[in-house]
């Protein structure tokens, strides 16, 4: 498991999830930025923050909207194969990758890894940022 530090008590819900994210792309090698986002697909949370830029392929609002969809499709498929909800989802590509994993009840953290990031790594750490994440929103 990795150490993400003392994380501070005096924020609120929201500088907490961006505190949470901020860490993750510190600490995990090959992690570019995270993004956490709603089952509508609307941005909770980034790091680095988004862009106002709404051209912007790599945005902060952007990687939500794409994350979400994804995720929403991972989900149908899996459901119509009989085979449960998905526990990741992950695109590699040729200049990189793109992971995304549940956060709760009706939200998903996305991470972009670079094309040598450790995938298995990078994506353990983020499930475990994943799940304090999860403590935050739905309690």
């Amino acid at each position: 498991m990795y150490s993400f530090g003392k994380t501070p008590t005096n924020l609120n819900r929201g500088e907490l999830l961006s505190y949470k994210l901020r860490r993750l792309c510190e600490k995990v090698q090959g992690i570019q930025a995270a993004v956490l986002v709603n089952s509508d697909g609307l941005l909770m949370a980034s790091h680095p923050l988004p862009t106002n830029e709404i051209d912007d392929p790599t945005g902060g609002e952007a990687v939500a909207a794409m994350a979400s969809v994804t995720k929403t499709l991972a989900d149908r498929t899996l459901d119509r194969l009989q085979q449960g909800s998905a526990r990741r989802v992950i695109l590699e590509g040729e200049h990189g990758t793109i992971a995304v994993l549940p956060a709760g009840r009706e939200a998903s953290l996305a991470v972009i890894l670079t094309a040598d990031a450790k995938i298995g790594l990078a994506t353990l750490a983020a499930a475990q940022v994943a799940q304090d994440v999860t403590k935050i929103i739905d309690a």
